[in-house]
């Protein structure tokens, strides 16, 4: 049996860095990878968060370095049919409006509440809004598998099938969407088997299952459970057929009497946490307590800093606590670190979690209500976006964190300079350019699904323009852009100032711009030309000059003087994203869900690095 890397404690606390301004005669190279529009794009991805981070560009994946994401299908599945989930169900609403009937042991007992509520409003898991939105936000993010919930033994048929449905869209587009790792606990040997028999036995969505070993599929669980399951029905032979179809690994708990040095966690209360033979969990929080509604008193918050072991509420929207667990596993894999063992590097992080949201309201043995998982914003561990609180900030923190440890710094490539005609609708003018970038076809889509608590329907009707390709180059003078839809570009009404827009950041002030993007083009258009617009803080614009366009088919083309952003040949290191009827541009959440951004949300292309 192999050993466990040693566990030392460490002080060293990891912060995100910040932006900073253009870059200025850089040494340059000629950029000889063979990288794919799809890789291209993922590598290029950049943002700037609320609290002025960077998600910064990269220049290769490290193939060795695996990231999962525990992520929950159970939405819409255990919710209570109920007029308004935020006024009945919402723990951070019922602590601030009507803490007496929240801490009432007879009100509502064994029943779901959420901490608070996710930026896609109580959805259902089988929502395809809400999957398409993941599946890019996540594939954008770089993981590698998710690792569904069915650790209570529950299955969601119907949303797993719906999910590996988009899946295969997206993957079949050319994405390298995450893949599929089921985890199991309660009654793991039953749970594993109808998962075998539901999808795995027909092989169904085979290209969609995550491997370990190459060969098979990777689930979490226990083995000798799986063979009792089918050894009850006197299918011994066959029960062992199945588990050598399977890669499994053996789920631990952290309080789990024996603790298999070769298993699969996906919690550690440890820290710095286990190194399970090249695998450590990253979680956002911890309740070594079990009640995560005991608070401080026994857990641990995302804002929990390892330095002096203190709940620090005040670090809850930079996410302390995920930072510093991340920290862990960058010293692990660093050789002048203690922590480091060249034989046990960790090469796979599995991260706790994604979107869990609610708990149930459980009663203890003297009849006081609890809640064990999750509990409010400070004691929860949820990236996903949120309507209040801390937004998208862990989303973004996610991407960097996962950069840092799975990707290599990006190197400078040499310009790859081009003059377009934007009046020449045969393009061939672009055929030279080599910076383009793809995004995702048919994430511009309409939303009617039921909600969680099966009583109303979500709904959003902003989508309009697919944006799927985009293309940048640039020469002595001007900056172009190309801009390529699913279908032909819909009719321009005069007053939508929400119209195909180009958010630029020319990296040169960090200090007033709206999401990171300094400039705005293309909110009004007056013939061959359209708007140049300083933008910044609070989406405050003013006029600064014009830009040539084109609008033809499927085509959106733009001349940008570069003088009129403040850019030179030498110096062109901008990032762009483009937006199509995101109806509240003030709001930076917005740009998630309505109409189409690409990239998604913060994120822009980054050109020129």
């Amino acid at each position: 049996m192999k050993k466990l890397t040693k566990i030392i404690l460490f002080t060293s606390t990891f912060l995100l860095s910040v932006s900073s301004c253009g870059k200025v005669n850089i040494p340059r190279e000629e950029d000889k990878r063979n990288l794919s529009v799809e890789e291209s794009t993922l590598l290029n991805l950049s943002a700037i968060d609320a609290l002025g981070r960077e998600v910064k560009v990269q220049d290769a994946r490290n193939t060795k370095r695996k990231t999962g994401l525990f992520y929950h299908i159970w939405h819409g599945t255990h919710n209570t049919r109920c007029d308004d989930i935020s006024t009945r169900f919402n723990i951070t609403n019922l602590l601030e409006n009507d803490p007496e009937s929240l801490w009432d042991g007879s009100i509502d007992p064994d029943k779901f509440f959420y901490w608070g509520e996710p930026l896609y409003g109580y959805y259902n898991s089988a929502d395809p809004f809400v999957i398409t939105r993941h599946v890019e936000l996540l594939t954008n993010a770089g993981i590698d598998y998710l690792a569904y919930d069915m650790t209570n033994t529950v299955i969601y048929p119907q949303v797993v099938d719906k999910i590996f449905e988009i899946l295969d869209k997206y993957q079949k587009q050319g994405f390298n969407v995450p893949k599929v790792v089921f985890v199991t606990h309660s009654s793991s040997g039953e749970t594993i088997k109808r998962c075998y028999e539901y999808w795995y036995k027909d092989g169904a969505y085979k290209n969609l299952w995550y491997s370990r070993d190459g060969k098979r599929p990777y689930i979490i669980g226990y083995s000798y459970e799986l063979l009792e399951a089918y050894r009850k029905e006197g299918k011994e032979e066959e029960g062992q057929e199945v588990v050598n179809f399977f890669d499994i690994g053996e789920v631990l708990w952290p309080d789990d009497v024996f603790q298999d040095p070769e298993g699969s966690p996906w919690m550690d209360w440890t820290y710095p946490q286990k190194n399970y033979n090249g695998t450590m969990v990253v979680s956002l929080a911890q309740h070594p307590g079990y009640k995560m509604s005991d608070q401080e008193s026994t857990n641990h918050g995302r804002g929990f800093d390892f330095t002096d072991f203190t709940n620090k509420t005040e670090n809850v929207p930079a996410g302390t606590n995920f930072a510093q667990q991340f920290q862990t596993v960058f010293n692990s894999n660093d050789p002048t670190h203690p922590l480091y063992d060249e034989e046990y590097e960790v090469n796979n992080v599995f991260i706790t979690g994604f979107n869990e949201w609610i708990a149930v309201k459980q009663i203890d043995q003297q009849g006081n209500p609890f809640w064990c998982d999750t509990f409010n914003e400070e004691y929860s561990r949820d990236i996903e976006m949120c309507k209040n609180g801390y937004g998208d900030n862990y989303y973004l923190e996610l991407l960097e964190l996962n950069r840092q440890y799975a990707y290599e710094e990006a190197k400078h490539y040499n310009y790859n300079l081009n003059t377009i005609d934007i009046t020449d609708s045969s393009l061939e003018s672009w055929n030279n350019v080599k910076t383009n970038y793809k995004d995702f076809e048919g994430d511009a889509l309409s939303r009617n699904f039921i909600s969680a608590d099966q009583t109303h329907y979500l709904t959003n009707n902003t989508n309009r323009n697919d944006i799927v390709k985009t293309s940048i180059t640039h020469d002595s003078k001007n900056l172009y852009i190309k801009v390529e839809t699913k279908d032909d570009i819909t009719a321009r009404d005069p007053n939508d100032k929400t119209f195909m827009n180009v958010m630029i950041n020319t990296k040169k002030d960090p200090n007033d711009n709206f999401m990171g993007f300094n400039y705005v083009i293309n909110r009004s258009q007056n013939g061959d030309k359209c708007s140049i617009e300083r933008l910044k803080k609070g989406f405050e614009t003013s006029n600064v000059g014009e830009a040539r366009i084109t609008i033809s088919s499927n085509v959106m083309q733009l001349e940008i003087p570069l003088e009129s952003l403040g850019l030179s040949k030498e110096e062109c290191n901008v990032s762009l994203k483009i937006s199509d009827h995101v109806e509240d541009q003030e709001n930076e959440l917005a740009y998630y869900v309505d109409g189409d951004s690409a990239p998604i949300g913060r994120l822009g292309y980054d050109y020129g690095y």
